[in-house]
């Protein structure tokens, strides 16, 4: 088990564990993504959103949390977009642009 894996499964109630294991599947899409393996990195910016979501969720007041969400859905459009799924990727920018413009509206 990769040590950020081992690290959250350890300690569930430490959200940096959870914010860096979903950093580290994020990255991955990215390169997965840019060498070509798209299927690899769509299943690794899934990972990654169903570890932001929640971190999301839980701390709300942690802006940051909501940023990489919108981040990781702005990687999945990209992604859905390239590989000729508009509807979807248009789904994933909505989603990132929701999350956006929130922070901004509460952080000008």
């Amino acid at each position: 088990m990769p040590l950020d894996e081992q690290l959250v499964a350890e300690h569930p109630q430490v959200p940096q564990y959870r914010q860096e294991l979903a950093r580290t599947h994020n990255n991955l899409g990215v390169l997965l993504r840019a060498t070509g393996r798209t299927a690899e990195a769509e299943k690794a910016y899934r990972q990654a959103l169903q570890l932001r979501e929640r971190l999301a969720a839980e701390h709300p007041q942690v802006p940051q949390y909501r940023q990489e969400l919108a981040r990781t859905h702005n990687n999945l459009g990209l992604l859905l977009q390239a590989t000729g799924r508009t509807a979807e990727a248009e789904k994933a920018y909505r989603q990132a642009l929701q999350l956006d413009e929130r922070l901004v509206a509460e952080h000008p």
